[in-house]
């Protein structure tokens, strides 16, 4: 199983070999009895260039040692399969008899078997647990106890922490792992793990500007690259910009290319793919307008820049009027596509503070809205009766949603009380939720609805799976 895994990693890396100049290995081991036992390594392919072997030694005591190895990539795939089949990584601490053998876990251990993941493929749409760059491929082996069921585990990080801390003023190992490879984790409650990382080193950006950046690193400026921009909401034309291989000037480094595409009048969003050597590496979603996907965001961004303004009126401010934050929630609603207007101290202080209806897939609903910046469970019981009334005189069909804001942070208990009442509630968390659908491409009304209708948990406003509340 290992054998094959390996062969399928190598052969999926294997169009991109040339983007690779060398390996950093960062190993991590603790001494368990008389043998050294892996706590965590990443073998990361990199663009660097390396003449040849580098060994730092950043940590070698009696029980816990830590080393960065780096060595040219021609040497990658032999110290791969060496390690694949002895299940030991071979140390070498500088020439000579000096070595340490690290194994995958230790030799005595017969109830912990090694785990060998299949290969996979690491980009923007899901977690990048190796804090690298967004996309490329990954091999990863794990010894599935923890370390702190090894006999001596613990006490070997502990200890190491301390002399860390003694005599390296590094504040222990998992600051250590924090320094030397971001993303790996090390400390009692992991398992040792060893991750085989092999990032594609494009940086790709967007430019917040209608555009993106890209930076091809010197490695890659044998082949042929091209950005192509494709437009929502359909149908568009693409567009596409093809790097010249003039471009490149000869020169061995990092090439830049900022790049707005020919932005159709109707587009609104766009997804950038990056190719290279005829591969599609990766692909970026693109707003037209900075900080905004749609046509309202992008007004508003004219009179108020990044919405700033905004999102200053509606967090916490024990000294602010009440009436800027129910006039910013009404502007946040507007902006998002509900057409909300603003009662405030305009009219019978029985009332609440704004209102607004729209057509939903499902219905027609009408939000009624209260805004109160602390104890919002003392409003939740006349919003009810309010909505109630409302929905009588009214005599029509309609969903009506009663909706309680505050910029403070809400706690379990007040949504379990709003959910009795039938009453939605938009606290911090919620509200910074809501402004960033100002930017995510495609937000809907159904979408902002599913955050502002009564939820039973938080977790259920997480997901957006509340039930509906209808009083008519």
């Amino acid at each position: 199983m290992k054998e094959r895994y390996l062969q399928e990693f190598l052969g999926r890396i294997e169009p991109f070999r040339d983007l690779w100049r060398s390996v950093r290995f960062v190993v991590y081991a603790g001494k368990i009895g008389t043998t050294w036992t892996l706590f965590g390594g990443r073998m990361q392919l990199s663009a660097k260039a390396v003449a040849s072997e580098v060994l730092c030694k950043e940590a070698d005591f009696d029980t816990f040692c830590a080393f960065v190895d780096e060595f040219p990539i021609r040497s990658f795939e032999q110290i791969l399969h060496q390690i694949v089949q002895t299940e030991n990584i071979h140390m070498n601490l500088g020439g000579g008899p000096s070595f340490k053998d690290i194994r995958l876990c230790p030799q005595d251990d017969q109830n912990n078997p090694i785990s060998w993941f299949r290969p996979s493929k690491f980009d923007r749409t899901g977690t990048n647990f190796f804090e690298t760059e967004p996309v490329g491929f990954s091999w990863t082996v794990r010894s599935e106890r923890q370390i702190a069921t090894l006999p001596d585990g613990i006490r070997c990080l502990e200890g190491a922490s301390e002399q860390l801390r003694r005599d390296r003023h590094i504040d222990g190992v998992e600051a250590l792992a924090r320094k030397l490879m971001p993303g790996l984790k090390l400390n009692s409650l992991v398992s040792p793990e060893l991750q085989i990382v092999a990032p594609l080193p494009f940086d790709f950006k967007d430019t917040q500007t209608g555009g993106a950046r890209l930076t091809i690193p010197p490695t890659a400026q044998r082949r042929l690259a091209s950005l192509k921009a494709f437009f929502y909401p359909e149908p568009q034309a693409h567009d596409e910009r093809v790097i010249s291989p003039t471009e490149y000037l000869g020169q061995d480094g990092p090439l830049q290319i900022d790049w707005k595409p020919d932005w159709p009048e109707t587009a609104t969003h766009a997804t950038v793919h990056l190719f290279w050597g005829g591969h599609n590496i990766d692909a970026l979603r693109v707003n037209r307008w900075k900080a905004s996907a749609s046509i309202r965001g992008a007004v508003d961004g004219y009179f108020d820049s990044d919405h700033s303004r905004l999102r200053a009126a509606l967090g916490w401010n024990d000294r602010g009027k009440s009436d800027e934050f129910e006039l910013a929630v009404v502007r946040l609603l507007n902006i998002l596509g509900i057409p909300a207007i603003w009662y405030g101290k305009t009219v019978d202080p029985d009332r609440a503070d704004a209102a607004c209806i729209m057509q939903s897939s499902r219905s027609t609903v009408l939000l009624l809205i209260e805004c109160v910046r602390q104890k919002p469970d003392e409003k939740f019981s006349a919003l009810a009766e309010r909505a109630r009334h409302l929905n009588k005189h009214l005599q029509v069909e309609a969903e009506v949603v009663p909706v309680v804001f505050t910029p403070a942070y809400i706690i379990e208990s007040d949504i379990t009380t709003a959910n009795q009442y039938g009453v939605g509630l938009i606290g911090a968390d919620e509200i910074e939720q809501l402004l960033k659908l100002i930017e995510t491409p495609d937000t809907t009304v159904d979408i902002v609805l599913q955050y502002l209708r009564p939820r039973q948990t938080a977790l259920d406003l997480s997901l957006g799976t509340g039930e509906l509340t209808n009083l008519g």
